[in-house]
């Protein structure tokens, strides 16, 4: 079994702390949960036969937003609901790094999930946060310990929940807003929602309104595809954007992979957070694990891992680390081929 490093202390806080709820954080050996399904020998060139799916970290409510900060050697993730962003490290393990992260009280009335979800690097450095509470895209001034609002409306309209994010070679910043941070009785009302582009200009322009719940998003290498996941439960599925060269949608879009048919008692949840390698495979998470696609569509693998999760990205010292959230856990496995960088 393996060791359970005690929760570390708090490193970075804005605003009021409040205690946390008990972390276990493990070390090496870690334990392993899930299994992998190969239908393809392809995938022998991404994953090793012997690799395993390894626990982190538990005690989460919902672990989302994964992105690897080189410069440190640390993933940065979050728990939406807990209105908290956290830190890990080979050597020290989970820390709290941000509380709160996407609104300025803790539990504000009448709002379920305050926190920041989806997080990135800007060109420049910065991490890019979308904050449910705020309802907007904010940088983190980590110096001052302060938030910077980057954008919070397109004209009149105040954005929902920005969800997830991706920058675009050019410095474009892609994102989604579904209404999953509002009230309850405000997401009942709402029918349609919305993926958005900043221009570095500070422009911001609606660019798709057709997909319920659109959740995860990602570039393809060359920056000609967006991809996008819808996690509504009726229709978990993967979309595929072709874009011009200001990045607008062109063309008709297409049914990636429809998750529909893989849901079962043991395979529950929607499409939600993806990564995508410098292959040009995409790796979604949907029901009950992570399904790995090639860009035609083709699944080639999936990663079980035995419940619920959000959110993926690669990480580690040599790009080749895919860490997943998983509702109430943090795992990892080791791969062949390196996470995109635009």
């Amino acid at each position: 079994m393996p060791a359970i490093r005690p929760f570390c202390s708090l490193a970075l806080a804005l605003g009021t702390l409040v205690s946390a709820e008990p972390i276990q954080s493990f070390t090496a050996p870690f334990q392993a949960q899930g299994h992998i399904e190969r239908y393809s020998p392809e995938l022998d060139e991404l994953i090793a036969p012997d690799a395993q799916l390894e626990i982190l970290a538990t005690g989460f409510r919902w672990s989302e937003g994964p992105v690897w900060d080189s410069k440190r050697s640390r993933l940065l993730f979050t728990d939406v609901p807990e209105n908290t962003a956290y830190r890990w490290t080979e050597a020290e393990g989970v820390s709290i790094f941000l509380q709160p992260s996407g609104h300025a009280e803790m539990k504000p009335e009448g709002i379920a999930s305050p926190g920041a979800n989806g997080l990135a690097f800007s060109p420049e450095g910065q991490l890019v946060l979308c904050q449910h509470g705020n309802q907007q895209i904010a940088l983190l001034d980590e110096a001052e310990q302060t938030f910077i609002p980057l954008v919070d409306r397109f004209g009149e309209r105040r954005f929902y929940s920005p969800n997830d994010l991706v920058y675009s070679a050019s410095g474009a910043l892609f994102f989604t807003d579904p209404p999953y941070g509002l009230p309850r009785e405000r997401q009942r009302a709402i029918d349609t929602h919305y993926v958005y582009r900043l221009d570095r200009d500070g422009s911001v322009h609606q660019l798709i309104d057709s997909i319920p719940y659109p959740n995860g998003i990602g570039l393809s290498p060359d920056g000609d595809t967006l991809y996008i996941a819808s996690s509504d439960g009726r229709s978990p599925a993967v979309h595929a954007f072709p874009l011009d060269s200001q990045g607008n949608p062109t063309g008709s879009p297409s049914l990636l992979f429809d998750a529909t048919v893989y849901r079962s008692d043991t395979r529950k949840g929607g499409c939600d957070g993806m990564a995508i390698d410098e292959r040009g495979t995409i790796w979604t998470t949907g029901p009950g694990g992570v399904y790995i696609i090639k860009p035609d569509g083709e699944l080639i693998g999936y990663l079980h891992t035995d419940g619920r999760l959000a959110n993926c990205a690669f990480g580690g010292p040599q790009g080749t680390t895919l860490y997943i959230t998983a509702a109430d856990k943090l795992l990892r496995i080791e791969t062949r081929v390196r996470g995109l960088q635009h």
